[in-house]
């Protein structure tokens, strides 16, 4: 899952910029060995600059005891551990660590929460005003104002994008080259989709665009079974579906494309408010490739219009329709965003993402993050 992705690259650059990192999870009942530092940096194929430390919790189990069950878990740990600033995605562990430890507490998130969920807006009026949040990050400045309107002072408000991995960007391949090694069409325009493929991702205005421009290949990476998008895209002749890949594999659909996409429609983002400025933004930068996407606030604060990008009205399938052929049949133009979007690839790495981190902690007067690679301080 994306999170799992974020979280493993997340806590692998701030090892590597100097951070004593140690990753805390739940251990799984008669599961035989508990995951390892090189297994899970195996997967999500990172580098192990961090440690692993397991919790017996209950696990696995229902998501919403999850949730609550590995918190309780941590507290036990954390009160023997007063040098550890605590860093989660995970709500009910923010605020247990505020109310039940003497922990500095920073807390992350790219949702809206108090704006999508209104009876979450007591729990965070009272963790952003709390004195021992070190800090709180969002994904992107649209998400920060959601809990900057509850009152979290902006000197605790850290907007901090998503990153990629250069390393996971190797082998870069040619158009050809990688058209070759996937068995696609070597002529021809393609548009690549990767990620989650169901109709919420805005996947049914794809198919609406690729059934009106069918001299165009639309590749759609990340299949997890048959679902409404998948019996749709049967009968019709100029979409594949690739199954969901791991790691690396998705990479070459991106070095064999014309233009990568992000679903032009607002549902994502305004109905079911789960993607907000999407983690596949900043591969799709990285990878040099004219990226054609919607409009929206989040998205705009990345990509740029006829700059590294092509922004399309959102839910507006003809304009939607009409500019993306035009680029498609624009060689010079679509050249010249993909040259952009690969020199302001360079600004999102995760290990940038993770100095700046640093940066911003040290400036932090619950915590002094210089002190963060000494031992014993997590």
């Amino acid at each position: 899952e994306t999170d799992c992705e974020q979280i493993a690259s997340m806590i692998s650059a701030l090892g590597s910029v100097g951070v004593d990192a140690e990753l805390w999870l739940p251990s799984r009942r008669g599961a035989g060995p508990q995951p390892s530092v090189e297994s899970i940096c195996a997967y999500y194929e990172v580098a192990s600059t961090f440690r692993v430390r397991t919790f017996r919790s209950v696990f696995p189990a229902p998501r919403w005891v999850e949730k609550a069950a590995h918190p309780l878990a941590c507290l036990r740990g954390l009160r023997g551990s007063q040098g550890h600033v605590v860093y989660t995605r995970n709500i009910p562990m923010a605020l247990m660590a505020l109310k039940y430890t003497n922990n500095p507490v920073v807390y992350e998130t790219y949702r809206r929460w108090p704006r999508d969920y209104k009876i979450t807006k007591y729990a965070f009026s009272w963790m952003v005003k709390h004195p021992r949040l070190a800090a709180f990050v969002t994904h992107s400045a649209l998400a920060a104002r959601a809990y900057l309107d509850l009152g979290l002072p902006s000197s605790k408000c850290l907007v901090s994008h998503n990153g990629f991995d250069p390393h996971r960007l190797t082998p870069v391949l040619s158009k050809a080259e990688a058209r070759q090694a996937l068995g696609l069409p070597v002529e021809g325009r393609i548009v690549t989709y990767t990620g989650h493929i169901n109709l919420k991702k805005g996947l049914g205005m794809v198919l609406d665009m690729a059934d009106a421009i069918p001299e165009a290949l639309f590749v759609l990476v990340g299949s997890q079974g048959q679902g409404e998008v998948e019996d749709r895209a049967q009968s019709m002749s100029n979409v594949k579906i690739i199954p969901w890949l791991t790691g690396k594999g998705s990479i070459p659909y991106l070095y064999a494309s014309d233009a990568l996409l992000i679903p032009p429609t607002s549902g994502p983002l305004e109905k079911v408010g789960n993607t907000v400025l999407p983690i596949k933004t900043f591969q799709y930068l990285a990878a040099g490739r004219a990226i054609v996407g919607p409009a929206t606030d989040d998205v705009r604060e990345v990509l740029k219009d006829d700059h590294n990008a092509l922004l399309l009205q959102p839910d507006d399938l003809e304009g939607a329709t009409t500019r993306l052929r035009s680029l498609l049949h624009d060689p010079r133009r679509m050249e010249q965003l993909s040259q952009q979007a690969k020199v302001d690839s360079a600004r999102y790495t995760w290990t940038g993402r993770a100095s700046s981190f640093v940066e911003f902690l040290s400036q932090s007067p619950v915590i002094n993050a210089a002190s963060l690679s000494e031992p014993k301080n997590t």
